[in-house]
């Protein structure tokens, strides 16, 4: 639990609260400690991303309208184009730094799914050219299938031998063959099967 609490806590832009540490605790210890497998679906995790993200943006446009009401009685009023100005540029970073997080959370799943050995994630996740991913208004992420081909073509050191989809051996634990890709994640993360 400790290493997902500490790979949470490296993400930019994210804000790993007491309340979210102990539900992942809740979970741990009535998931994972449990054996259980499957703990959330795809499907769940981007729902919870999809709430955090919402309740930073709630937050961030209230923050920036309380701002606006106390700029309007203390700042010159040739200054208030100059602010608005930077308001705009921090809302467009926030908005960045969103569609950044969904990229390198999307790529990191890609790489551990499509076979990257597990001590060469780190260094896949640096070289591999983000710049052609995009996030679509269905809040997916495009472009990733190919990025993926393109690292197994021209970099195909950093992928297992047996690069089948769901990781290399070191995430299935041994054996050949297909592979749970929840059980592939955890062993990625780390975490206990």
């Amino acid at each position: 639990m400790d290493k997902l609490i500490e790979l949470l806590t490296g993400i930019e832009g994210f804000e790993l609260t007491d309340e979210l540490k102990g539900k992942i605790k809740n979970v741990w210890d009535n998931g994972v400690k449990s054996g259980k497998e499957n703990l959330f679906t795809q499907e769940e995790v981007n729902k919870l991303i999809d709430k955090r993200f919402a309740r930073e943006a709630k937050l961030h446009e209230q923050e920036i309208t309380d701002l606006k009401e106390q700029m309007k009685g203390m700042v010159d009023p040739d200054k208030v184009q100059e602010y608005e100005t930077k308001i705009q540029e921090l809302e467009t970073q926030a908005t960045e730094n969103k569609a950044n997080i969904k990229k390198e959370y999307e790529l990191k799943l890609a790489a551990v799914n499509n076979g990257v050995r597990k001590e060469a994630i780190d260094d896949f996740l640096k070289i591999a050219d983000t710049s052609a991913l995009e996030i679509g208004e269905d809040g997916n992420v495009t472009g990733m299938d190919e990025l993926m081909e393109n690292m197994k073509e021209n970099k195909g050191y950093l992928f297992a031998e047996d690069a089948t989809p769901g990781g290399g051996e070191e995430f299935k634990g041994g054996g050949g063959g297909g592979g749970d890709d929840m059980a592939a994640t955890k062993r990625a993360m780390g975490l206990p099967e």
